[in-house]
């Protein structure tokens, strides 16, 4: 185990490649099905242009694929496994793995790689320089000194000669943290008939891997009224820009693709040292266009952090990118990640002791699609957790209720819909109770709680630690700490823990999405007895640390003394919301407790 306060935060990008069955779910059964489906969904069951070269019993084109590896350890398992995946005859590929300056373990992993697939492939090759780790004047793991554009553009051209000297019919070039999740890229890319173009890739950003405009005094960047409308697909199609990078396809058969050149820099460049730049410079200088193709989802890249970061910010950026894209739309794509096992790296299965006594998962088990984004998104984050099957409103019934004691409290009705709780309300309340009795009952101090449906911060391991830290250094006498929630108005405001960064005192809030709990604070919950007069749980917290607005429930729950808290800022944010695409909530959308006879297929 490692503690996330040791100044090194380890991720866990995957758990290791066994079959879970819980319950009599397959999940892993289950996972490649439901991928299988938004695959087909997303991407298209069948590549179109593949399609006319089968029809005309031609054979396919060839490709030089280049792969520019440097400090990839983490994301290789994942982008070997898209590129496994591409559906292009393999007889037809050829690889150039070319890796330098690797401090990590790179350069195995890869060899590993192609030890188990080289023979799949029309050729292969590894060149590898790891003489050194650092340039000579480099500041930093993610900083880029004049001597590393050099490197990094004499190399693309490189791979673009290599190429032609095979006369392939197409040279690939492409990063080894690009995620090329559809699987008919290439048949695409070479369906748009261009010179040059790259497939646009999605960040977390508006970030993308083109830029429709430059500044023509400094050579960089400049925003353009194109851009964001491209980059969103609020049009879509085959776009001529300035630049594109990261991954692209170049036809060696047109002429006016090998009039480009990645390196030297053209006659009379004016500009900083910079590979961007430079091709900007020399696809202008000599009249090659560049094209972005946006009309299909091809994939994800993460976005350039700051040379001053360090590896360790750039484990953090593609595990969060992940994170997102797995989430359903609008948020990402709902692609569960995957990646090739038995590559020899180990800081894939690295865990995090995040300093609590147990990290409790709520989710029905006839959600599995849930369980198994949270199940990812955990394990990414390295945090061991334990799977609680939440109560579902679809198998309670009223002997069950009435043995547990639960009672709506009189009058109790939803301040925004006009209704009494739902079935689903009940058991979600019943999942949360059950969690705080098991506290106490095992005497865990603090614990941990998430639901299913929870889009992480980039940095929730490290926010988490500050909170933590903030706990230790001021000594907190605290029950409950909100690590995600809706603030709600009230009349007052919120006042921020004295001395503490990362903590502040909690006023009327919703949602249960995550929180931490101490033992005392469970034993506070449980003492309310909430059952006989219950309200949904979101609203029974708020009551317990005495900030509910409605005085109503105050007599009702006489012993309001819960220590309340949140974290400022928050760490984690429900998946979607309210009338958002692909919201939809187990608890509101059931039946209400009035409608005790409806039908149980409706719950």
């Amino acid at each position: 185990m490692t503690n996330v306060n040791d100044g090194f935060i380890r991720i866990l990008l995957f758990a290791c490649c066994t079959w879970i069955v819980v319950s009599g779910i397959d999940y892993k059964r289950y996972e490649r099905q439901r991928n299988k489906e938004f695959s087909d969904k997303v991407f298209g069951a069948d590549c179109p242009f593949k399609s006319e070269y089968t029809a005309a019993a031609s054979v396919a084109p060839t490709i030089a694929i280049s792969i520019f590896v440097r400090n990839k350890e983490y994301a290789l398992p994942y982008f070997l496994k898209c590129l496994i995946d591409l559906d292009y005859p393999k007889d037809r590929i050829s690889l150039w793995f070319v890796a330098d300056h690797n401090r990590d373990n790179s350069v195995q992993v890869v060899q590993n790689f192609l030890n188990i697939y080289k023979n799949e492939y029309h050729a292969t090759q590894f060149d590898v320089d790891d003489s050194k780790v650092e340039y000579a004047s480099q500041r930093g793991d993610l900083d880029w000194p004049n001597e590393r554009y050099i490197h990094i553009m004499k190399l693309r051209q490189k791979a673009v000669d290599r190429a032609m000297e095979q006369w392939a019919d197409y040279a690939f070039l492409v990063d080894a943290d690009n995620l090329l999740l559809n699987p008919c890229t290439l048949w695409l890319l070479a369906s748009r008939d261009q010179g040059i173009v790259a497939p646009m890739l999605d960040t977390t950003l508006s970030y993308s891997n083109f830029w429709c405009d430059y500044n023509k005094e400094t050579g960089y960047y400049l925003r353009s009224d194109e851009y964001l409308p491209i980059r969103n697909r609020e049009k879509r199609g085959v776009y001529q820009v300035a630049l594109i990078h990261s991954a692209m396809l170049i036809d060696l058969t047109y002429i006016v693709s090998r009039n480009f050149k990645f390196w030297p820099p053209a006659k009379g460049y004016p500009y900083n040292m910079d590979d961007f730049v430079v091709m900007v410079y020399n696809a202008a200088t000599a009249e090659v266009p560049l094209y972005i193709d946006n009309s299909e989802i091809y994939g994800y890249m993460p976005y350039p952090l700051d040379g001053a970061q360090d590896m360790n910010a750039e484990i953090i950026n593609f595990v969060h990118m992940i994170n997102e894209f797995m989430t359903e739309d609008p948020v990402g794509i709902g692609f569960i990640p995957q990646r090739l096992h038995n590559l020899g790296t180990d800081v894939l299965t690295t865990t995090t002791d995040i300093g609590f006594d147990n990290v409790y998962m709520i989710n029905l088990e006839r959600r599995p699609d849930r369980y198994i984004q949270m199940d990812t998104k955990l394990k990414m984050l390295g945090i061991e957790y334990e799977h609680f099957h939440a109560v579902d409103a679809k198998k309670m019934n009223e002997s069950y209720l009435a043995d547990l004691g639960v009672k709506m409290l009189d009058g109790y009705v939803d301040p925004f819909r006009d209704r009494p709780l739902t079935y689903g309300e009940i058991g979600c309340f019943l999942s949360h109770y059950f969690i705080w009795k098991d506290i106490v009952d095992k005497g865990y101090n603090e614990v941990v709680v998430f639901e299913d449906d929870v889009r992480f911060e980039a940095n929730f391991l490290q926010g988490l630690s500050n909170v933590r830290t903030d706990i230790e250094t001021h000594n907190l006498d605290w029950d409950l700490i909100y690590i995600g929630r809706k603030k709600l108005k009230s009349k007052n405001e919120e006042v921020g823990v004295k001395g503490a960064n990362s903590i502040v005192w909690a006023g009327y809030s919703y949602w249960t999405v995550g929180y931490l709990l101490s033992r005392s604070g469970a034993q506070k919950l449980l003492a309310g007895n909430p059952l006989s007069k219950m309200v949904p749980v979101d609203e029974y917290i708020p009551v317990m640390f005495d900030k509910h607005p409605m005085e109503k429930y105050w007599e009702q729950f006489p012993e309001r003394n819960l220590k309340g808290y949140s974290a400022e800022p928050l760490l984690i944010y429900p998946t979607h919301y309210t009338g958002q695409t692909n919201y939809y909530s187990d608890t509101e959308y059931s039946v209400i407790i009035a409608a005790a006879d409806t039908k149980k297929d409706e719950l």
